[in-house]
């Protein structure tokens, strides 16, 4: 039943908790599934081959980490443009406007800098749907009354793009929830502080950060070299170690 949760909750089907995140098998580790990790060279090579709208999408999640439910669901009046944050009120899921966020957490305002909001601002001018009771990345198919289908928008765009850079394999998994994984990764590496990482998710627990936050192998490596530096040079060379 937790791996249906787990399940539920990565491919946003439904807005529901898992009860059993607090049940623990004694002697057991929690496994969750392997998520494919891009930094921002990646990203910026991945963006270069997608259409504008799409562009502009990937780059609003890979940069602040909402949900691709919450990215569809935005407003251009759910940015505040003279307060550097975004507000997330509402989700778009499975073809419905939900007015309702995943947890009260998923409520708290979205950092927005200078450079994100200049790329918007950019957006807004090019977009036949501009008012700000229009979506930001609405469907010209639907004449903009809803936004664009984030499934659709990643198996005909984001993931073509990303097997055809080879940062994937054809039959690898590959979805929105990777940008918020890399960037959960990539900001605890920049400032060793996992509560900036926390905030930029809208977690109410560090704990749940955690599941976001990957470990880097080649640091954990070149770390290893210097420990093995350090504790051989603690004695002579000897025949064993030479």
């Amino acid at each position: 039943m937790s791996l249906i949760f787990d399940f539920v909750d990565h491919n946003e089907i439904c807005c529901i908790r898992n009860p059993l995140e607090k049940v623990t098998i004694p002697g057991s580790e929690e496994e969750h599934m392997a998520v494919k990790l891009l930094s921002p060279a990646q990203v910026f090579r991945l963006m270069e081959r997608l259409p504008v709208i799409i562009r502009v999408a990937v780059l609003l999640v890979a940069a602040t980490g909402v949900r691709i439910s919450e990215c569809l669901g935005l407003l251009w009046a759910h940015i505040k443009w003279d307060e550097n944050k975004i507000l997330i009120q509402q989700v778009f899921r499975r073809g419905v406007i939900v007015g309702r966020t995943k947890t009260k957490a998923s409520k708290a305002p979205v950092p927005m800098c200078e450079a994100l909001a200049a790329t918007l601002q950019q957006w807004r001018q090019e977009t036949p749907y501009s008012t700000n009771e229009d979506f930001i990345f609405a469907s010209s198919a639907l004449s903009g009354k809803l936004p664009m289908w984030g499934q659709s928008m990643n198996a005909d765009f984001v993931k073509p793009a990303a097997i055809a850079l080879e940062l994937i394999a054809a039959g690898e998994r590959f979805g929105w929830h990777c940008f918020r994984h890399s960037l959960s990764t990539w900001a605890n590496e920049t400032t060793k502080d996992i509560t900036v990482s926390q905030v930029m998710l809208r977690h109410a627990k560090p704990d749940t950060t955690g599941i976001y936050t990957h470990g880097n192998f080649g640091k954990a490596l070149a770390a290893q070299r210097e420990y093995m530096e350090q504790l051989l040079a603690m004695k002579p060379a000897s025949k064993t170690t030479q």
